[in-house]
């Protein structure tokens, strides 16, 4: 298996985490999947600035990641560390 096919294969088996969300006038509890994408290095990242709340580098105070995100990757044989201000990146153990 390739490294792209690994990485689409993980970014598959994302949690679908619950979020609360403003839809028609209302705010609504759903369950979303964090934005995961392939870069062009090959890298699987996750968005800080896709507005889903799942990693977020300013807003808290300290550089976050949601508990879910960082249980995923330890059950999946690595960790997250920030590629920078905007994503996550997961790195295999």
């Amino acid at each position: 298996m390739s490294n792209q096919e690994f990485y689409e294969t993980l970014i598959n088996s994302l949690p679908q985490i619950e979020i609360n969300e403003y839809r028609n006038g209302k705010w609504s509890d759903v369950m979303v999947r964090p934005h995961a994408f392939i870069d062009s290095e090959g890298r699987f990242l996750i968005s800080a600035e896709y507005g889903d709340g799942f990693a977020n580098y300013y807003d808290c105070g300290y550089p976050y990641i949601h508990p879910s995100l960082e249980k995923w990757a330890v059950e999946n044989g690595g960790y997250f560390e920030w590629q920078h201000p905007g994503a996550i990146c997961f790195i295999t153990s």
